[in-house]
């Protein structure tokens, strides 16, 4: 049986807002690794692409996520790097992992302090330089659809980023449902206006500095993390080690060999 988190709280004074930010703390010693999820994504579903990263493992939930505030109108990346640097200073992160949202949080970090971390770790990135563009799940939120037909429609959406032999499993299916609840909560409407209208850093320039070893973790066939932006991401960052999976949902197909991309990096800084 998993371990359920213990929940822990700080404060981030953030940029435009502040916050409360909710985290969990799993392991011991070191390394340090702070893990941020994805636009509709949590802890729990964060932490299969640690296993096997030794250390202390840090999960925190965004605004608008698990038990942190709700993004307000106006939120940046600046406050979701912001946030995250509260987390990081507090728990001594030396390492940290980024996934699609996560993954452009982790990018305004490294372009505000390059050289802080030891290890990097991106899962399907789905900016770089410029805004992602809209999605079709985009598009569905912000149609003024009763709730509980989008909520519906939701579900069936994001289940075509899944294979078809595995969307119907009772476990995929209680997955899809808990994202689309996600997806439909309060404020997530200002993260998406920031993803769609920023870019996570200005110029590759800006990365230049980034020492650190990095693993950048790619899916042929997403529609929303396109894999010319892993692409993009793993010639931009100067040490940066590129692995495409061929299914555009690799923790569901290919688990173990997701695993071990991301220890291949986190896995070797002690």
């Amino acid at each position: 049986m998993v371990a359920a988190p213990s929940l822990k709280y700080l404060k981030s004074p953030g940029v435009t807002s502040p916050a409360s930010i909710e985290y969990a703390e799993f392991g011991s010693g070191v390394p340090v690794t702070l893990f941020m999820h994805g636009l509709g994504g949590g802890i729990d579903d964060t932490r299969p692409l640690a296993s096997g990263v030794p250390g202390t493992k840090v999960f925190m939930h965004a605004r608008s996520h698990g038990g942190s505030s709700d993004a307000a109108a106006g939120v940046t990346y600046d406050d979701l790097a912001a946030d995250a640097w509260q987390v990081a200073e507090t728990v001594g992160a030396t390492q940290i992992f980024g996934v699609s949202l996560g993954s452009a949080t982790l990018l305004r970090m490294l372009a505000q302090q390059p050289m802080h971390f030891d290890a990097i770790g991106v899962y399907l990135p789905a900016a770089v330089t410029e805004p992602r563009p809209s999605s079709p799940t985009t598009r569905l939120l912000l149609s003024g659809m009763a709730h509980e037909e989008l909520r519906r429609a939701v579900i069936d959406l994001i289940g075509l980023d899944m294979p078809a032999d595995r969307r119907t499993r009772p476990d995929a299916q209680r997955w899809l449902a808990t994202r689309a609840d996600r997806l439909l909560r309060d404020g997530i409407s200002d993260l998406l206006h920031v993803v769609e209208s920023e870019a996570p850093i200005a110029s590759p320039a800006q990365l230049e500095r980034v020492l650190a070893p990095s693993i950048v973790i790619g899916a042929e066939g997403d529609p929303t993390h396109f894999v010319q932006t892993a692409h993009q991401l793993a010639d931009v960052l100067p040490d940066a080690t590129l692995r495409i999976f061929t299914e555009s949902a690799p923790l569901w197909t290919a688990r173990a060999e997701v695993r071990a991309a991301v220890t291949s990096v986190l896995g070797r800084a002690a």
